[in-house]
């Protein structure tokens, strides 16, 4: 279980630094800053499975911001420090199909430091030794609902 919650800790570190990598490029006056976002970006695909790659909010960039009306905005917004979810709690299943999977119960993306709502979970499977998030779902007018996955 250590091994998981461990996972899951990773992730959300990852997660928040890709939000921060993101966020630098706009501000870049050259392709580093670009090419530290993808290898991030390589490390927080690497933690989902293939069918989740895309649906994150986060897609691999090869060229830094030019439209003037987004630099704007990000002008306007300034520097961003993007916090890790907040985890909550961390559940072994027995699934007939998949074996053991576990499910992460955490906040939403980016969170207040004081405030803690429970709104998210991971699904985690193992796949060829290595876990990964296979599903993202969300609390919602009283009942978990696929995000993604």
């Amino acid at each position: 279980m250590q091994r998981v919650k461990d996972f899951v800790e990773h992730f959300l570190d990852l997660e928040a630094k890709i939000r921060e990598e993101n966020h630098k490029t706009y501000f870049a006056e050259s392709t580093q800053a670009l090419d530290t976002y993808n290898d991030t970006l390589d490390k927080f695909h690497a933690c989902l499975i293939p069918s989740m790659k895309n649906h994150q909010g986060y897609l691999p960039r090869t060229e830094l911001e030019t439209n003037p009306m987004v630099l704007d905005m990000m002008r306007k917004q300034g520097s961003l420090e993007a916090n890790p979810r907040h985890f909550f709690k961390l559940t072994q299943y027995h699934h007939n199909k998949h074996g053991a999977v576990w499910v992460a119960y955490v906040s939403g993306r980016n969170p207040h430091l004081d405030y803690k709502p429970l709104g998210y979970c991971f699904i985690i499977v193992e796949r060829k030794g290595a876990l990964k998030i296979a599903k993202e779902m969300v609390y919602s007018d009283h009942e978990w609902e696929e995000l993604h996955g």
